[in-house]
């Protein structure tokens, strides 16, 4: 007997229901995670806002780093003011290299904080916070003192004997940063006319979700897919023995190329991506769909 026709695509997975749900929520205040998946691909959009805080960005808890010593390197000057009388100088700023145990790396990268923890004072001290200049080595790195305006208890000189020998260990210190989400209508409309803008993506810890390739291939696929839907009224129907809906599904990503004034990419292995999302963008594997739900719940944690 001839297979069933193929199911209709529901309303509520349409990008335009779901950027309408999406701008209620914004309009609410209410944070918002969307997952889609079609075979064996996902696509998942967060909106958490225009004045979303991060405050913990890996989840993990920084590592204490044993400390051999750090050294005074040569001071700088900075002129605030070029019109200043040249009598008066600039602002001294202290560099200064940290050194590790032998062995111990390092977790830090430029423009990290780092505290030392001094056996000598209770609680945080801000003398002790300071931000990494440059990483030369996985066991050496150059800092500065963050706030210049902490009472100094002593000379350069001193606060280096100071943490040399109260300091056993340094950690990173996490800080907090504002990230400004955007609706899901400008962010499609963002990606049409920039497709690599790298502010609309964030990869996951999948190494596939680092191909640019394979990501435009998925953004364009899920976008024809909606214009497919709408023309036809169904999803894409593939057999061994009728491709016809492949054919169908290029024209459309052909139309789409031609709407935003480029011309269709002819890359093989992106072609290779679509027709995989052809063929299989009407099922809904379990495996598939796990996945997804578990990156959309870690969102929402």
């Amino acid at each position: 007997p001839p297979p069933p026709p193929p199911p209709r695509r529901s309303r509520s997975s349409s990008a335009s229901s779901c950027s309408d749900l999406e701008e209620g929520h914004r309009r609410r205040c209410v944070p918002f995670v969307s997952v889609e998946t079609a075979g064996v691909f996902v696509r998942t959009f967060c909106d958490f806002g225009p004045t979303f805080e991060v405050v913990d960005e890996d989840g993990e808890s920084p590592r204490d780093t044993p400390l051999d010593r750090i050294e005074m390197l040569t001071t700088t000057t900075t002129e605030e003011n070029e019109d200043e009388d040249a009598n008066e100088g600039g602002e001294e700023e202290e560099i200064f290299a940290v050194r590790c145990i032998e062995d111990e790396r390092h977790e830090v990268s430029r423009g990290d904080l780092v505290r030392f923890h001094l056996g000598d004072d209770d609680g945080e001290d801000d003398e002790a916070l300071c931000e990494v200049l440059n990483v030369q080595s996985p066991t050496r790195f150059t800092v500065k003192r963050t706030n210049s305006s902490v009472p100094r208890r002593s000379s350069s000189i001193k606060f280096v004997n100071r943490v040399n020998a109260g300091a056993a260990t340094f950690a990173r210190v996490k800080v907090p940063r504002t990230v400004a989400f955007v609706p899901l209508r400008e962010a499609l409309a963002k990606w049409e006319d920039h497709p690599t803008a790298a502010d609309l993506f964030c990869p996951s810890d999948l190494d596939k979700s680092f191909d640019p390739i394979r990501r435009d291939a998925t953004m364009t696929s899920f976008a024809t897919l909606e214009d497919f839907a709408a023309r036809y009224g169904r999803l894409p129907y593939v057999t061994d023995t009728d491709e016809t809906d492949i054919e169908r599904f290029r024209k459309l990503l052909a139309r789409r190329a031609e709407r935003s004034g480029g011309e269709e990419d002819d890359n093989e292995g992106r072609n290779e991506l679509i027709d995989s999302f052809v063929r299989t963008s009407r099922a809904k594997l379990a495996p598939v769909a796990a996945l997804a739900g578990a990156l959309g719940a870690q969102e929402a944690l």
